[in-house]
């Protein structure tokens, strides 16, 4: 992706709270390939890795909440998140928003996000 002129595609929210660093390696590498093939879309990474390093290897932009069981503020955590989430949206103009498993893409969502963009 390195030498791509990104800052003109309208930008896509990946919600991966809940994925390990192995998992979001993975998805960063196929939504790289996504990007160098269609170029249709930037990617904004939400996480809850504790160290979110291997997302910033593109130099996409990552914003990271607290799991569950670090959060203590004052509204619940599903409020919260709620909340954030939609300031993140807001605040980067994401045009879109996907959550993702764990696990990785499912089959849908692959050929999904392959659409983005186009």
């Amino acid at each position: 992706v390195a030498g791509l002129s990104l800052a003109d595609r309208p930008l896509m929210l990946l919600d991966i709270r809940g994925m390990d660093e192995d998992h979001a390696g993975e998805l960063l590498d196929e939504v790289a390939t996504d990007q160098a093939l269609e170029c249709g879309f930037r990617p904004l990474f939400v996480t809850d890795l504790n160290d979110p390093a291997v997302l910033r290897r593109y130099g996409h932009v990552v914003e990271i909440l607290p799991r569950p069981g670090e959060w203590s503020g004052e509204v619940d955590y599903e409020e919260y998140v709620g909340d954030r989430m939609e300031t993140i949206r807001r605040e980067y103009d994401a045009r879109w928003h996907l959550t993702i498993p764990p696990s990785g893409l499912t089959g849908e969502q692959r050929a999904h996000l392959r659409r983005f963009g186009r």
